[in-house]
């Protein structure tokens, strides 16, 4: 996929828009929120990992969203704060 650095505006960014659906890929790693059903032709980088997709009447079609990992640390610390309120520690 060829993608170019933009910078998007949404012209009318009060006009609601329907819930996306969401996709990922078997490890979690890749997450497709999809706007619109039709083709996307044009793909922009928002950042390093986020693509926006657009059609060819220049509308929202998906963002792409990769190199997803685990959060281990916050993971970790809410098993911390678990343990603590089950008492297992006793300095907390």
């Amino acid at each position: 996929m060829v993608a170019e650095a933009a910078d998007i505006h949404w012209l009318d960014f009060r006009r609601a828009i329907a819930d996306p659906s969401l996709a990922a890929n078997t490890n979690k790693t890749t997450l497709a929120l999809r706007f619109d059903a039709a083709a996307p032709t044009q793909n922009y980088y928002l950042s390093e990992s986020v693509i926006l997709q657009a059609n060819n009447r220049h509308e929202l079609c998906a963002i792409l969203i990769d190199d997803i990992t685990d959060d281990l640390a916050g993971q970790e610390i809410a098993a911390f704060r678990k343990d603590c309120r089950a008492g297992v520690f006793h300095s907390c």
